[in-house]
């Protein structure tokens, strides 16, 4: 999503539009030092809030995704994480007001973005788990974890 050693930029986007100018227009922040909801969840003192313009850094990781409609992600969905582009945020900021919503991901040169399905219980708040798609639009599987993005 993304656990331990790796920095990755990442910034959430609302609505479903695969158009990086829809995306740019329709920025949100998330990860950082409030939610978008303005809760009690964030991210440790002193880190900006993340947006297109300001990213936050964390960990890549990946994870499997919920495959089986009896035990469903955080979002109550199923997905195929062999081919779904999905992730999971971290479970100190997730919660239901995310799901659906739209993660830019840039690392290593590369920019991707995920949908919001789930979350991680075991990330740390800037950090996110990606489905095994998503994450090998980064890297082999092998890597397990990403280091030195910017």
């Amino acid at each position: 999503m993304h656990v331990l050693t790796a920095l990755a930029p990442i910034a959430l986007f609302t609505g479903t539009s695969k158009s990086n100018d829809d995306l740019t227009a329709q920025q949100s922040t998330i990860l950082g030092t409030s939610k978008l909801t303005g809760g009690s969840k964030h991210s440790p003192a002193g880190n900006s809030l993340c947006s297109l313009n300001n990213p936050c850094t964390g960990d890549l990781t990946y994870f499997d995704t919920a495959t089986d409609s009896s035990s469903p992600g955080a979002c109550g969905t199923t997905n195929d994480g062999e081919v779904d582009l999905v992730l999971a945020l971290p479970h100190g900021i997730m919660d239901a007001s995310y799901c659906g919503k739209t993660v830019r991901i840039e690392f290593s040169g590369k920019t991707e973005f995920g949908k919001v399905v789930d979350k991680c219980m075991g990330c740390t708040d800037q950090s996110i788990d990606l489905s095994r798609a998503l994450f090998q639009k980064f890297s082999e599987l092998e890597a397990g974890r990403l280091s030195g993005a910017h």
